[in-house]
């Protein structure tokens, strides 16, 4: 019978763990991109025209995440980004060598892993437990999601633009999003964040920062660093209330019967009340 010493067992066990710690330290330190703030917004048509565009920093040479992860993906993507007092934008040209987009549903927040399409991930906080994912189909369907620790759910809403341009060999994008729909520290000068691709033409999925294989495009252990130029302002805290009337008739097929009918009134409402945390009534 083999007796290894105690160091060694050890050693056996905490290696994988080392070499993931080190894979994600390396994230940030290798894939960054800076964000720089605009006077004047571009328009959000989905035409990437407005000059700023011209100078904003490139994100791009992604990564094959899925069905493997050791490669340069086949198609090349480029994101930039810039902001003002009140949005992030987000530029995003996507190349192509089809027009025939794969596109499951036109439903917002329905079926999004499913289509082409790409997703911005951020987060905020930095500290790769609580983030948001806005994405977007070459169809202009918008998807947008709270990720936290265990995954990711589209149940959340918020109102955002988003604008695309379909072209022969590519598609583009702009999208807006508001400062008010996030949770940050204003004296966090680095957020983390990455960029996925659907290319369900080839069956593929890619990322801006290299993911292993056997975790999620969007786990927040592996995001990059969003550099900012002046930390941004501290947003405003933005309630959402939504009102709503639902109705409906039963009938039972009886000649003695009558028609009844239901009315119900009620009020959705979204309350900022802490960095991180919405109350939902």
């Amino acid at each position: 019978m083999l007796h290894f010493p105690k160091f060694w067992i050890c050693l056996i066990f905490l290696w994988p763990t080392f070499l993931l710690a080190q894979f994600k330290t390396a994230n940030q330190e290798k894939f960054q991109i800076k964000i720089s703030k605009v006077e004047s917004p571009p328009q959000i048509d989905g035409k990437l025209t407005d000059k700023i565009w011209n100078n904003a920093q490139k994100a791009k040479n992604f990564w094959m995440k899925w069905p493997k992860d050791d490669e340069k993906a086949l198609l090349d993507t480029e994101v930039q980004l810039c902001h003002d007092e009140n949005f992030i934008y987000v530029g995003i040209t996507c190349h192509t060598k089809s027009e025939n987009y794969v596109i499951q549903s036109m439903k917002r927040d329905v079926d999004f892993w499913d289509s082409e399409g790409f997703a911005f991930i951020l987060d905020p906080i930095n500290q790769q437990s609580n983030g948001y994912l806005f994405g977007v189909s070459p169809a202009g369907v918008q998807s947008e999601g709270l990720i936290t620790d265990e995954g990711m759910s589209f149940n959340w809403d918020f109102s955002w633009q988003a604008e695309t341009e379909r072209l022969p060999d590519r598609w583009t994008a702009e999208l807006a999003i508001p400062f008010k729909a996030l949770r940050y520290e204003t004296d966090k000068k680095v957020w983390g964040i990455n960029f996925v691709r659907s290319d369900q033409f080839h069956n593929q999925y890619h990322s801006w920062c290299q993911i292993p294989l056997q975790f999620g495009g969007i786990d927040l252990d592996f995001s990059g660093a969003l550099i900012w130029e002046t930390a941004p302002k501290k947003a405003g805290g933005f309630a959402t209330v939504i009102p709503f009337v639902t109705g409906g008739t039963f009938q039972e097929f009886d000649p003695e019967s009558t028609t009844r009918y239901k009315a119900n009134t009620g009020v959705d409402a979204k309350l900022p009340i802490g960095s991180s945390l919405n109350l939902d009534l």
